[in-house]
C-alpha cells in the first residue's frame, strides 16, 4: 500500500501509468516474488482497498493490468505513513531499491541474487532480464522486460571488493561470449577481470575486426591493456599504435612505438617511422627508415618509403619502388602486404594523374582479396573512377 500510494492518480485511465504500477513493476521495486504481489494484489482488491484497471502503461506497446488504491486505501496508506514515520523509521529505501543502501543491500541478498545484480550492474547495456539466471530476489526491469539499474550500478559497484569485482566481470565476459556474443563487450569485460591473457587472444584473433570498428571506445580499452605476457607483445603493442593513429594521438603512439622497438627493433623502427610520416615529417620518417639494406622486412620497409616518397610528390621513385617490391612479393610467395601495395600504388598512379592505370591494379588486387581488402579496394576504385572523370573534364 505505501508503494502504491507514491503514485496517487485521480483519474488513471486518462494517461499511461508508470510500469511501477504492474505486477511485475510492484514486485521488482519491493523485491519480492511476482507470485507473492499476486496474493498481495488479491487480498487488497478484496477488501476494497486497491483497484485493477486496464490502461496503457508508459513505454508499452500495449495495455495491461495496472494496480491504485482506492480511496479507502490511499486513506489507510497515509494512516500507515504517519505511524511508521513516527516510529523514526525511513520507509523509502523500502520501497524503492536504488535508495537502498548498497552495503545493507547486498548483505541482504542471497549469493545468487547478489552475483546476479551485480552483473547486471557492470553490464554496460541494458539486457533482457531473461538471459540471466533466475534469482529469489526479484532484479529491477522496465516495461520491455530488460534489466533497469541505471540509477544503482554506481552505488553497488562502489562497494564490491575489488576481487568480487573481478569475479563479476568475469561472467560478464563470458556473458558476451555465449548469451549474446559481442566481441567487444567481452574485450571490455576480460580486461576489467584481469583477464589479460583472454583479452589479448580475442583482441589478436579479431584484429582487423577491431581495427576496422575503431572507435574511442575500442581505443580506451585497448590503452588499458597492460602486464601481457611478452609473446603478445608485438601484437598488442601494434594495436596500441594503430588505435592512437586513428585519433591523431601521435605522443601515444611514439610511445608505443619506442616499446614495440624495445622488444623487436626492426618493426619498432619502422612504426616510428610511421608515426613520424603521420605528423608530416616526411624527412624525419626516411631518416629512421634509412636505406632499409639490413632490412628482413624489405616489403614493410618499402611500403614506408614509397609513403615516404608519395608524400615529398617524389611519385616516380615511389612509383618504380612499389613496382619492384609486388614484383619481389610474387616472386618469393610472401603475400602478407601486398594488397596495401597495391592500394598505394594505386594512390601514386590517382596522383599522377594515371587513374586507368590505378584501376588496372586495383582491379588485380580485387581477384585475390579477402573481405576487409575488398572493401579497402572498392574505396579506392570509387577513388580512382571519380579521378578518370575529372581528367576527362
Amino acid at each position: 500500500m505505501l508503494h502504491l500510494a507514491r503514485y496517487n492518480l485521480r483519474n488513471p485511465l486518462d494517461f499511461d501509468v508508470t510500469w511501477d504500477l504492474t505486477q511485475d513493476g510492484i514486485a521488482s521495486s519491493l523485491r519480492i516474488t511476482r507470485a507473492h504481489a499476486s496474493i498481495e494484489l488479491k487480498k487488497l482488491k478484496s477488501s476494497g482497498k486497491v483497484e485493477e484497471i486496464y490502461t496503457h502503461v508508459a513505454g508499452g506497446r500495449s495495455k495491461r493490468k495496472a494496480y491504485c488504491l482506492t480511496p479507502v486505501g490511499m486513506a489507510e496508506a497515509e494512516h500507515l505513513k504517519e505511524v511508521v514515520e513516527e516510529m523514526g523509521i525511513d520507509i523509502m529505501p523500502l520501497l524503492d531499491m536504488k535508495r537502498y543502501d548498497p552495503n545493507a543491500l547486498l548483505k541482504s541478498l542471497d549469493e545468487e541474487s547478489r552475483s546476479v545484480l551485480g552483473l547486471a550492474c557492470v553490464l554496460r547495456y541494458s539486457v533482457r532480464r531473461d538471459t540471466l539466471p533466475e534469482t529469489k530476489t526479484p532484479i529491477p526491469v522496465d516495461v520491455t522486460g530488460c534489466t533497469a539499474v541505471e540509477n544503482l550500478k554506481d552505488r553497488v559497484i562502489s562497494v564490491m571488493d575489488e576481487e568480487y569485482l573481478k569475479e563479476i566481470h568475469s561472467a560478464a565476459a563470458d556473458y558476451w561470449l555465449t548469451v549474446e556474443p559481442d566481441k567487444k563487450e567481452r574485450l571490455y569485460h576480460l580486461v576489467k577481470a584481469g583477464r589479460i591473457r583472454d583479452a589479448c587472444k580475442l583482441l589478436i584473433n579479431d584484429k582487423y575486426e577491431f581495427l576496422d570498428s575503431m572507435n574511442k571506445d575500442i581505443r580506451d580499452i585497448v590503452d588499458e591493456i597492460e602486464g601481457f605476457p611478452e609473446k603478445y607483445s608485438v601484437d598488442v603493442l601494434e594495436m596500441k599504435i594503430a588505435a592512437a593513429l586513428e585519433f591523431g594521438d601521435h605522443d601515444s603512439a611514439k610511445e608505443a612505438a619506442e616499446r614495440l622497438a624495445a622488444v623487436d627493433k626492426e618493426k619498432g623502427t619502422l612504426f616510428i617511422a610511421d608515426v613520424e610520416l603521420s605528423r608530416g615529417n616526411t624527412n624525419n620518417a626516411m631518416a629512421v627508415l634509412g636505406s632499409g639494406e639490413d632490412s628482413s622486412d624489405r616489403a614493410g620497409w618499402a611500403l614506408r618509403m614509397a609513403g615516404c616518397l608519395a608524400a615529398a610528390a617524389r611519385y616516380d621513385e615511389a612509383k618504380e619502388l612499389l613496382e619492384s617490391t609486388k614484383d619481389e612479393i610474387n616472386r618469393t610467395g610472401d603475400l602478407s602486404c601486398l594488397n596495401d601495395v597495391y592500394l598505394l600504388l594505386s594512390t601514386v598512379l590517382i596522383r599522377m594523374g594515371l587513374p586507368d592505370d590505378a584501376i588496372k591494379q586495383l582491379n588485380k588486387a580485387m581477384s585475390s582479396a579477402g573481405k576487409r581488402d575488398r572493401d579497402r579496394i572498392s574505396i579506392k576504385l570509387s577513388e580512382a573512377h571519380l579521378s578518370k572523370v575529372d581528367c576527362i573534364h
